[in-house]
Parts: C-alpha cells; sequence; structure tokens
C-alpha cells in the first residue's frame, strides 16, 4: 500500500471517530444543558419566593412590634374594627346613599 493511502485511511479514520465523538457528546449532553436549564429557572424563582416571604416575615415582625410597644398604634386599629373601651358609647352614622 503506498503511503498517501494509508495516510489518507488514517486521516479518514480520524475524521469518522472525531465526527462520531461530536454526534455522541452533543447527544448526551443536550439534555443535561436543557435539565441545568430548568434547574437554574426553577432555583431563580424559588429564591424569589423565598424574598417575598422574607419580606412578609419582616413587615410582620414591625406589626407585631408595633403592637406591642405603641399603644397609640393599637387604639388606632381597635377604632377602625369599631371597637370600644368599656363604658364607652359610640354613635356610628351610616354614610348617606344618593
Amino acid at each position: 500500500m503506498p503511503p498517501s493511502v494509508g495516510k489518507w485511511v488514517l486521516n479518514t479514520v480520524f475524521t469518522v471517530v472525531i465526527g462520531i465523538s461530536l454526534v455522541v457528546g452533543v447527544a448526551v449532553l443536550k439534555p443535561r444543558v436543557e435539565t441545568y436549564r430548568l434547574l437554574r429557572a426553577k432555583r431563580e424563582a424559588l429564591e424569589r419566593a423565598t424574598l417575598e416571604q422574607q419580606q412578609e416575615l419582616a413587615r410582620t415582625q414591625r406589626m407585631q412590634t408595633r403592637f406591642k410597644e405603641d399603644p397609640e398604634f393599637v387604639e388606632h386599629i381597635a377604632r377602625q374594627n369599631k371597637r370600644v373601651r368599656p363604658g364607652e358609647i359610640t354613635f356610628i352614622f351610616d354614610e348617606p346613599s344618593d
């Protein structure tokens, strides 16, 4: 066999092996990349939900602190809910309808 034919066969085999390797690599990696993207999106959504929960918890804790430490705030909220002190007389007027 002349050296040029052997070199051509070797180059062809090498090219085919590289091509097959690329096809197999893409076939194996594509589902993993899609899974990675889905998991990353899910993680970002969970992080947003966690941040919202933390903000809600902070608001609740601030309200709890106000209820414990600010009697004027407690009275304001009680009055909004039409609560009265014992012995108080309250007049509630209906708003006129048009």
